[in-house]
């Protein structure tokens, strides 16, 4: 399946947490993008964002399963940027790592 490879029109930006997820979305709502966010549950939304319900943060094989569809899912709602926290850890967190880094080129 091409699946793998599936890199959103929108820029994609990553961040380590949820501080800095709050901080690029703050910046990016002050520019002319139209930003999506992959939200983990349970975290908080941020005002004038497309939101993806994500999943478990702690679930990073959901997450993964997930990945694709919300990056499809934003690029179609019409985001311009799409925020996207990246796993820590290693196991399944590593190949997703892996793929967000590859899709953000």
């Amino acid at each position: 399946v091409g699946m793998r490879h599936y890199a959103p029109r929108a820029r994609l930006v990553l961040v380590k947490s949820a501080a800095a997820m709050r901080e690029e979305v703050a910046g990016l709502r002050g520019s002319t993008a139209q930003v999506g966010l992959m939200l983990p549950d349970g975290w908080d939304a941020l005002g004038e964002t497309t939101v993806y319900a994500w999943g478990q943060w702690s679930d990073s094989e959901a997450l993964a399963r997930r990945l694709f569809a919300g990056l499809r899912a934003l690029d179609e709602a019409g985001a311009t940027a799409i925020v996207c926290p990246v796993p820590e850890g290693d196991g399944v967190a590593v190949a997703l790592r892996d793929r967000l880094e590859k899709a953000a080129r």
